[in-house]
């Protein structure tokens, strides 16, 4: 969203499109506004140099660059992402073939946590191994989904709580389809409030919820977190080389 913004305020003519000068401002903007961009300074030559200018622009830097194509590659970079992460989670010994656990999919969720509440979301993970479901991709990326109306959800359900009832499942799976037009099944729901249930009284906490769900839909890079900027250009790169690979079979440049 913010990015779409930034693209449209550099687009000095109004056209809809940007040329290599005006792209290298826009990322030079939004590494500048990026809390753990502006902590990691050293990666920035990694990010010039991960070979996307060329692309965009032509090899001799002329064409431009419309806003639907890089909004594009920006979704298919996302998608690319998601892959990736629910590979890894593939790689637990408790996965079945194309799911992973309950355990798994919990612990993707509070990456991007509060450290001081790790001892009480780890008693929830050990506790969960006794759940059996199993998400698919499919039930993953949707979650993922929901999370991109993050604010059109907050929203809702708060819509919800102007009644005085608590935050209940229902709630969370009307806000989702109403939102994102997403089903969440309700295992995956069940999942969820147990995780971010930290009193054990069956309600979900949820200003903690929509806290650790912001920093997961913006990939930890709205605030500096010890993962670092070299794990998300290391992202980039394959990604970015995927894509290379992708359009060349397709005889695209």
């Amino acid at each position: 969203q913010y990015v779409g913004i930034a693209f449209r305020v550099f687009d000095e003519d109004g056209n809809g499109e940007v040329d290599v000068a005006e792209f290298k401002r826009l990322m030079g903007f939004l590494r500048a506004n990026n809390p753990l961009a502006k902590a990691q300074r050293q990666y920035s030559e990694e990010v010039e140099n991960a070979g996307v200018y060329p692309v965009f622009f032509g090899k001799d830097g002329k064409k431009k660059l419309g806003h639907e194509e890089f909004a594009s590659f920006l979704h298919r970079l996302r998608q690319a992402v998601l892959h990736m992460q629910f590979d890894i989670l593939t790689r637990s010994p408790d996965h079945a073939v194309n799911t992973i656990a309950a355990t798994d999919f919990a612990s993707s969720l509070i990456s991007y946590a509060n450290l001081r509440s790790g001892p009480g979301y780890l008693d929830r993970l050990e506790k969960l191994k006794a759940n059996k479901y199993k998400i698919s991709f499919k039930e993953y990326q949707d979650f993922n989904s929901v999370l991109d109306h993050l604010d059109e959800i907050d929203f809702a359900i708060n819509s919800f709580l102007t009644t005085g009832d608590p935050f209940k499942p229902h709630h969370l799976k009307r806000a989702a389809k109403a939102v994102a037009n997403v089903s969440l099944p309700d295992e995956v729901i069940d999942i969820v409030f147990f995780l971010f249930d930290k009193d054990g009284d069956g309600r979900l906490d949820y200003e903690e919820f929509v806290g650790v769900m912001q920093g997961r839909k913006d990939l930890g890079l709205t605030k500096p977190r010890d993962l670092g900027l070299a794990r998300f250009v290391s992202c980039f790169k394959d990604c970015w080389s995927s894509e290379m690979s992708n359009r060349s079979s397709r005889g695209m440049r």
